[in-house]
């Protein structure tokens, strides 16, 4: 018993020592979301850009109409679009939250989110086509959205209501907002710069959780976008095959979705198992 307690108290002071010297022995992407933002200086460069973006707000209320393109049916033939509008019509209730479409096919065609003008659109809908400012360096988007982007529940940021999704240039400019509107102006970002970056929605420890994985000189790299870690070296970010606490279950850029129809635990992004179920088209 004696032995017992030693190595707790020993355990303790371990833990204790590496708090304060600011390494969480358990960092996961929630604990990373509601940690403080550590004071740090920022490049003075970057954080002229950073301020001359914030300053040309211009429009925050973004075209989110159009339509979507199933791309499989059961006789692997093509099935008519989807338009938002009829969408809109088949939702009875003001649902605040994210909601899947099979359009009678055997798993979700698409996804569409609850926005703050409290309407439901298609997901991709989200990713306008926004940059902030331009840049060559890969590690700039996510950098830039530590310092300036804070976390904050959608409970909080719109009382009453659980899941609300701001559009990437919103998301920018309110300067607060959960894991998918961290996720949806990191990967719009990445986008612009010509890179294949796509907005992941799954579970991490068991909660719903969404983040963003980048396809870059045949690698697959895993961004957790609310993380408040400044790294300005690409070389830093993770490999998607080594981050294994995330489950992926859909995915999508700009133009496609993409469902999971292979394992639940894959820490893979591409291949077979991943179906690309539609295309979206912007009115």
């Amino acid at each position: 018993m004696r032995l017992f307690w030693q190595l707790s108290f020993w355990i303790i002071i371990a833990y204790t020592l590496l708090r304060l010297m600011g390494r969480d022995p358990v960092d996961t992407p929630l604990q990373q979301e509601i940690d403080p933002i550590p004071q740090q200086e920022v490049d003075p460069i970057l954080q002229q850009e950073i301020d001359q973006a914030l300053q040309l707000r211009g429009e925050t209320s973004p075209e989110m109409g159009g339509y979507v393109q199933p791309l499989h049916y059961a006789d692997n033939s093509l099935v008519g679009r989807f338009y938002e509008a009829d969408m809109q019509r088949r939702i009875v209730h003001h649902y605040a939250g994210t909601l899947l479409w099979d359009l009678g096919q055997e798993f979700p065609v698409t996804a569409t989110a609850f926005g703050i003008d409290r309407r439901h659109h298609f997901v991709n809908a989200y990713l306008e086509g926004f940059r902030p400012f331009w840049t060559q360096q890969l590690w700039v988007p996510l950098y830039t959205i530590a310092h300036k982007l804070k976390y904050q529940r959608d409970d909080l940021h719109y009382p009453g209501l659980q899941d609300v999704w701001q559009s990437s240039r919103q998301a920018f400019y309110n300067t607060r907002g959960d894991c998918e509107d961290h996720a949806l102006i990191l990967a719009d970002w990445l986008i612009s710069m010509g890179y294949d970056a796509r907005v992941v929605l799954g579970r991490v420890l068991r909660e719903g959780h969404a983040w963003v994985v980048v396809f870059h000189e045949g690698r697959e790299f895993l961004l957790e976008a609310t993380s408040k870690r400044k790294e300005m070296d690409w070389s830093a970010y993770p490999l998607a095959g080594l981050q294994t606490d995330y489950r992926p279950e859909y995915m999508f850029n700009r133009r496609f979705f993409w469902t999971n129809q292979g394992s639940k635990f894959t820490t893979r992004y591409s291949g077979g198992q991943w179906l690309r179920q539609s295309r979206y088209e912007r009115r």
